[in-house]
Parts: structure tokens; C-alpha cells; sequence
């Protein structure tokens, strides 16, 4: 999967969540209350990412992030 491909996933969840807001005229919840832009993302990250449910809450970040030589970098 592409760093496009990616973004554009996201891409159509957050319109779709922003669609149904304005729709319904408050924030989508999901049936424990949470509101259905995180649960969405949180529910995808595990597959895109390659990373266990468990582990989204306890992964920290390591630097330095390298980018893949396919993205270029405003500052360089």
C-alpha cells in the first residue's frame, strides 16, 4: 500500500465523518459513546500499520523518523 493510498483511506473517513455531522448536525458516536472519527482510525491502524490493537496506546515514537526516499521533504 502507498503513502497515497493511505491518505486517501483517510481521506474518505474523515469526509464521511464530516458528511454525517453535518447531517445529523452534532459529532457521529459510536454505541460506547466514542466518536466515530477515532474509533475509525484507531479500528484501521492495527491492519494498515502493521501494529496490535495493545500496542497503539503504548508504542512511542522513535527518532529520528526516517522518510521513505519516495516522499521529498520541504526542508531539504
Amino acid at each position: 500500500m502507498t503513502h497515497v493510498v493511505l491518505a486517501k483511506l483517510f481521506d474518505t473517513v474523515i469526509e464521511g465523518v464530516l458528511l454525517r455531522a453535518q447531517s445529523l448536525g452534532k459529532v457521529p458516536k459510536t454505541s460506547s459513546g466514542q466518536d466515530m472519527l477515532t474509533a475509525s482510525i484507531l479500528t484501521m491502524l492495527p491492519t494498515l500499520c502493521g501494529v496490535t490493537p495493545q500496542e497503539i496506546e503504548q508504542r512511542t515514537l522513535q527518532h529520528p523518523v526516517k522518510w521513505p526516499s519516495s516522499i521529498a521533504i520541504a526542508s531539504e
